[in-house]
């Protein structure tokens, strides 16, 4: 699944991936939906170094930034993901799912809920008026 993540609104949206082959589609996705982002941290996977995610880049003007390999710390979305990763499998632990498909739909559940509830880092209001102001 590639999940992006605003710095600053706490918003949130993932895509499944069948393989890393489809992330340029995702991003593409992403524009399309919400809108070009100013920047996109990454850490050099192979999709986000290919030419491809390159060429989306620069048609939308999208500043990069890259952390260093290892330390995915630098990257501030990490740890809205880590929150997401961490409450998808308790959703699913709760309610004894099985399976890859249901990892997918219990994440996509989460980043529903996490962008429709209120954030005192954002002000007290949700990710989704954050990306609407």
């Amino acid at each position: 699944m590639l999940i992006f993540c605003g710095k600053v609104s706490k918003f949130c949206r993932g895509y499944g991936l069948k393989s890393e082959t489809h992330g340029m589609q995702a991003l593409q996705d992403f524009v399309t939906e919400v809108g070009a982002p100013y920047r996109i941290m990454n850490d050099n996977a192979e999709m986000e170094a290919s030419e491809a995610w390159k060429k989306i880049i620069r048609t939308y003007n999208i500043d990069r930034g890259t952390t260093e390999r290892y330390h995915p710390q630098q990257n501030p979305a990490e740890r809205r993901i880590q929150e997401i990763k961490k409450v998808s499998l308790s959703i699913m632990n709760h309610s004894n799912t099985p399976g890859s498909l249901s990892w997918l739909m219990a994440t996509k559940y989460t980043i529903m809920v996490l962008n429709h509830t209120a954030n005192k880092s954002i002000g007290g209001i949700t990710p989704i008026e954050q990306v609407l102001a």
